[in-house]
């Protein structure tokens, strides 16, 4: 009995799921901080080294990524498609600054972008002539 028991329980494995590898070319980093506003401006911070891009989003009509949420992608300065696994989706997006060594660093950066905003021609009734107040950015 006690070997028909170690025998039927032997088949019965613990599952593990995990996120399948990543290409060696794709980079991961996770939402740390954003600009609640237009624009939507946020900064990521990379997996491997610790250190921030500020990236900004195409198309307001998409699904924006959230606080904390993992991207997967090259996140080289320039427009982009990042994967968005939580949602399974590619967002559309200008990785406007990176290599960004502190998170001082990449606080002041993202009121720069958000203050100098290179979208600001196509945001039409979206945005008022006067720019966004970087004060009203909340203190982490």
């Amino acid at each position: 009995m006690v070997i028909l028991g170690v025998v039927v329980l032997s088949g019965c494995t613990k599952r593990r799921y995990y996120d399948p590898p990543i290409d060696k070319n794709k980079e991961v980093a996770y939402v740390d901080y954003f600009y609640d506003d237009y624009p939507y401006v946020f900064i990521v911070k990379f997996e491997y080294d610790g250190r921030y891009a500020i990236v900004t989003t195409l198309n307001e009509d998409e699904y924006l990524p959230i606080l904390g949420e993992r991207l997967i992608g090259n996140f080289s300065v320039g427009k982009k498609s990042i994967y968005v696994p939580k949602g399974n989706f590619y967002a559309r997006v200008d990785v406007l600054e990176t290599n960004i060594r502190t998170q001082r660093e990449a606080d002041n950066a993202l009121a720069y972008w958000v203050d100098n905003d290179p979208y600001a021609s196509f945001a039409g009734a979206m945005r008022s002539k006067a720019k966004p107040d970087i004060k009203m950015l909340p203190k982490r």
